[in-house]
């Protein structure tokens, strides 16, 4: 089997995350397909060896164990919020659709689809305040109304 630059291995790495994500139970002969599609092959363009895609299918989930050990739960919650933010970004400019978007060559968006992003952004609030109380991050406090 060759050796490859460990650079090329963390990329091939990468594209086994992205596709496992999608496919957890991807088989090994399917993930070699994919990879010879993504142009990661051997020096004359044959798929990877399976031995090897399975030890760095291996390595890539023993790093994500790893990875969720050591995160501390208010890291998760941030790294969380993070990807909410690129959505929440992106629906903005959907739900409050500016002359200047349109100048900028971003489509017009009809009216259903700016309300939909309007209840997604309600929707990512929401799921984020729910992640954050079940994280233990607030602390309840009741008044007496009395």
């Amino acid at each position: 089997m060759p050796k490859y630059t460990s650079e090329y291995e963390e990329e091939i790495k990468i594209a086994i995350r992205d596709f496992i994500t999608i496919d957890p139970s991807v088989s090994i002969k399917r993930l070699a397909k994919y990879l010879k599609e993504k142009k990661f092959a051997t020096s004359q363009g044959n798929e990877l060896d399976e031995k090897y895609i399975s030890r760095l299918l291996k390595d890539v989930r023993q790093e994500q164990i790893d990875k969720v050990d050591k995160t501390l739960l208010a890291e998760r919650v941030a790294e969380i919020k993070e990807h909410h933010r690129l959505i929440y970004e992106k629906l903005v400019k959907i739900a409050f659709y500016t002359k200047e978007m349109n100048q900028s060559g971003m489509p017009v968006p009809s009216y259903k689809d700016q309300i939909d992003a309007l209840k997604t952004i309600n929707k990512l609030d929401l799921e984020i305040l729910q992640v954050e109380i079940n994280a233990g991050l607030f602390e309840k406090k009741f008044e007496n109304n009395k």
